[in-house]
């Protein structure tokens, strides 16, 4: 507990006295409620209060300024003639002409009731004053008035005009059995200088005093915080138990209502916020304040936006709220949402067909769409984008994926490039007659009739090349087209073989043998010799030819049996015998090997 002598309350000039009621100086009485706005920069306010009882004291002085610390508020300067009362050192100092400086104090705002002055409690003036220099001999007057509430008087003391001194003196006076109904108290002094000087030379006063006798008793607090501390923002309720000399205990109890007046300072600042692999960036409200301040330190903040996604890239202008429970202030703050996250390219090694024209164009859309981003994807790249036949096999091609933000994403994937296309075989009929070695030959570039390939074409070939007088009329032909990468093709063709010259004769010799039948050839295929077994035939002349219709090499017989040559010079492929006897031949085909 706190033990209380009662004091001036110096901070407020407010003392706050019990009403002592049936006029007993033995009465004691706690404050009403105080309700007061908190200091500035404190979570609270500093409250002084005076808990009043018995005996007698002085209340503090009513006078407002008494020695000049503020100028000349609270003071009523009037001069008839000559310059105004003005503050020197601390005090007063009058000028060449008489002149006066008032107040008029109300007792309510020494915390005095109405029923309490009409006590007659003794009221107490009193200032001091000397001369000014050079000449100390100044005039000097000091003129206390009680007045009623309509100013009416009550009561004078004055000191009259007397003349200053080199040093301070003291005017003073006690009032006692004045009249009931006092309620207001007018302080006056008059001076002026001795020389009569311009500015500022006459008497000087300091330390104006007004004081009003008030109970004493000795006071214990019981709960609450004391007179002159800081009280919290809130209702803090303080009690007391007073002792009276002849040992009257009495209790009260008011309350101190704090408000908190002052509101936060909000301090924002601005914010990058990043998205998360989801487009998701969360924004708290620490992350934006920029130590807002308050008289009072539990601040809670809060933001109107805290949650961000990809449609938010860019500025976003956020509100801060600031609340110390009472008071809320805010600020605004720029939230620059940016992504930073790259795409994740989904691709797998890919094997595409060159098209009809030979070429391969890469959809980088469809074969990457399955990469995806936080946001979105704005464009698939794959380098290089297109591939031909000339790249046929796999691949090494760059791939890149970037999203709106211009995060991007590079790897490398294996394309390969595969030919399953034909060729397309167009062939033409042909019509030929036989010459007079009665054997003629074709070509493929014969019976082709402008085939292509995407990727070009590797060989021709023809089942059938070389006709003889056996083949006289339609004899269908095929053609074989492999392109570069063995995809073949066939196609048909009709040779026709005319004889217009009739150079083909009987194959019945004049023994009445049949040729194609008596003229037997082994091995064919060979590699080296071959045999021809005419039996009984005699055969005349045999000529052997290429698949070009071409005479290679011609021997005469005219003989029968068996007959043998070396073709192990010739190359590989095929050739035709044609065997004569008597008038007639036969053609017959030879394979080397």
């Amino acid at each position: 507990m706190v033990k209380i002598t009662l004091s001036i309350n110096k901070l407020f000039k407010l003392l706050l006295f019990s009403a002592l009621t049936c006029g007993s100086l033995n009465a004691q009485q706690c404050p009403t409620n105080i309700t007061i706005v908190s200091d500035d920069d404190q979570c609270g306010a500093l409250v002084s209060y005076l808990v009043a009882g018995g005996g007698a004291t002085q209340s503090a002085n009513g006078v407002v300024n008494p020695n000049g610390a503020n100028g000349l508020t609270g003071w009523t300067n009037s001069t008839a003639f000559g310059t105004s009362w003005v503050v020197s050192g601390s005090g007063f100092i009058s000028s060449y002409n008489s002149g006066s400086m008032s107040q008029v104090i109300d007792l309510t705002t020494m915390g005095m009731t109405d029923a309490y002055m009409d006590t007659l409690p003794a009221i107490t003036v009193s200032e001091q004053y000397m001369g000014g220099t050079p000449n100390v001999g100044d005039t000097y007057n000091l003129t206390v008035q009680l007045r009623g509430e309509a100013d009416n008087i009550l009561a004078t003391y004055t000191t009259g005009n007397v003349t200053c001194t080199a040093a301070w003196q003291t005017a003073s006076h006690v009032f006692t059995g004045y009249p009931a109904g006092v309620r207001k108290i007018f302080f006056q002094h008059t001076g002026d200088d001795a020389e009569f000087w311009a500015g500022n030379y006459g008497a000087m006063t300091t330390n104006s005093t007004v004081t009003v006798a008030v109970p004493t008793s000795t006071v214990v607090q019981t709960t609450g915080i004391a007179s002159g501390e800081v009280f919290p923002i809130g209702t803090t309720t303080n009690t007391f138990t007073i002792t009276s000399e002849d040992n009257v205990v009495t209790t009260c109890t008011f309350d101190v209502i704090v408000t908190d007046g002052q509101a936060p300072v909000a301090i924002a600042q601005n914010f990058t916020a990043v998205l998360d692999g989801y487009g998701i960036a969360t924004v708290a409200a620490e992350d934006i304040n920029n130590e807002s301040t308050d008289n009072c330190t539990n601040l809670t903040y809060s933001l109107d936006v805290t949650e961000f996604t990809c449609e938010d890239l860019g500025e976003n202008t956020v509100t801060l709220s600031v609340s110390d429970g009472t008071n809320t202030t805010t600020a605004t703050a720029i939230i620059t949402v940016v992504d930073e996250t790259a795409p994740v390219i989904v691709f797998e090694d890919a094997t595409i067909e060159v098209d009809n024209d030979g070429n391969v164009t890469i959809l980088s859309e469809e074969i990457l769409a399955a990469s995806t981003d936080n946001c979105s994807v704005a464009t698939y790249t794959i380098s290089p984008a297109s591939l031909s036949c000339a790249n046929l096999g796999p691949n090494e091609v760059t791939v890149t994926v970037t999203d709106a933000s211009g995060n991007s994403s590079t790897e490398t994937a294996t394309i390969t490039v595969t030919d399953a296309t034909a060729p397309t075989v167009i062939t033409q009929n042909i019509t030929l007659s036989l010459p007079e070695v009665t054997l003629i030959s074709i070509n493929e570039l014969d019976i082709d009739n402008g085939s292509f390939d995407n990727c070009g074409i590797s060989s021709y070939s023809l089942d059938t090349q070389v006709f003889t007088c056996e083949n006289i009329g339609e004899n269908t032909v095929t053609l074989t087209i492999t392109d570069n990468n063995g995809n073949t093709s066939t196609g048909t063709a009709i040779v026709t073989i005319e004889d217009p010259n009739a150079y083909c004769p009987q194959t019945v010799g004049i023994e009445g043998f049949d040729l194609n039948d008596s003229i037997i050839i082994y091995p064919n295929p060979t590699k080296g010799s071959i045999s021809f077994d005419a039996g009984r035939l005699i055969v005349s002349k045999i000529e052997m030819f290429d698949v070009s219709a071409r005479l290679v090499k011609s021997f005469d017989v005219a003989a029968s049996g068996v007959f043998i040559t070396d073709l192990s010079s010739f190359n590989a492929g095929i050739y035709f015998a044609k065997i004569y006897s008597a008038d007639a031949f036969v053609v017959k085909r030879i394979v080397k090997e």
